[in-house]
């Protein structure tokens, strides 16, 4: 019986120091949360000194947003000087410091007097990339430029990078939709470097009077955040914004599957 009572008293004991861990670290998680109303700017500087200041509301949610998606991780970093270094200089003339590694894999940020570190979701990581490039340096989407009226889109699935596949799925032809489309792709936001994705999940093709533009899709009815590339390039990705991901899933399966369309099976999309 005292053996019973004995092991009855240290799983209790575990559960309690176990339950005082996780709580740690959703205690650490909530650290990384800054009202947005309080922030005045964010000043960045890249790791060859260069800086820049931010003081767009919408930018700088955009950087509350991203950071609010981390998670917390209490080993202590122990790599090479930070990518980009953020300040957040508050209204009530306070400051919070943050380091990034945000470069190649890493998706990994510290914030000052704390200990351990942030590990970054993929798709928040290209956001703050993208977030922390000067505007003379981010790169220009030519290739997603559409000035045209578009009259009708078309949806099949992918089946290799560089071709569209000519077995149609779906077609659009409601100005609605082809307005979701269409800004869809002008809102993407190009993903730094080069990138080796899997095979597309679509391929969509937007048609005017005169001209085609063909794109590569990668979505499912899971993403949170889909990825563009335009059929003639091999290397260079756009992520779609949250909202039009939301737009286009429930065109491509909510919609489809009411309407008696099931979509292929998908492997890759995020």
């Amino acid at each position: 019986m005292k053996k019973i009572n004995l092991l009855a008293l240290l799983t209790v004991i575990s559960v309690i120091f176990v339950g005082c861990v996780n709580t740690g670290n959703k205690d650490k998680a909530i650290q990384t949360q800054i009202d947005l109303s309080s922030v005045n700017s964010i000043t960045v500087q890249n790791d060859s000194g260069e800086s820049m200041t931010i003081t767009d509301n919408n930018v700088i949610e955009l950087f509350t947003e991203a950071i609010h998606t981390a998670e917390y991780d209490s080993a202590k970093l122990d790599i090479a000087a930070p990518d980009y270094e953020a300040t957040v200089e508050l209204k009530n003339k306070e400051n919070e410091k943050f380091s990034f590694w945000i470069m190649g894999e890493n998706g990994l940020f510290t914030k000052s007097a704390q200990n351990g570190h942030y590990k970054l979701p993929e798709t928040e990581k290209v956001v703050l990339l993208n977030l922390f490039q000067p505007n003379d340096q981010q790169a220009e989407t030519d290739n997603l430029k559409i000035d045209e009226d578009i009259k009708r889109i078309t949806i099949a699935n992918a089946v290799a990078h560089g071709s569209v596949n000519a077995n149609i799925k779906d077609e659009y032809t409601d100005h609605e939709t082809i307005e979701i489309f269409v800004r869809a792709i002008k809102n993407a936001v190009q993903i730094p470097g080069e990138l080796n994705t899997a095979t597309p999940n679509y391929d969509i093709v937007l048609i005017s009077d005169n001209n085609k533009y063909a794109f590569h899709l990668w979505i499912n009815e899971t993403s949170e955040q889909g990825m563009l590339m335009n059929v003639n390039e091999t290397s260079t990705g756009y992520t779609l914004t949250k909202e039009s991901t939301a737009e286009l899933k429930k065109i491509m399966f909510t919609e489809a599957k009411f309407n008696g369309y099931v979509p292929h099976s998908i492997v890759g999309a995020q």
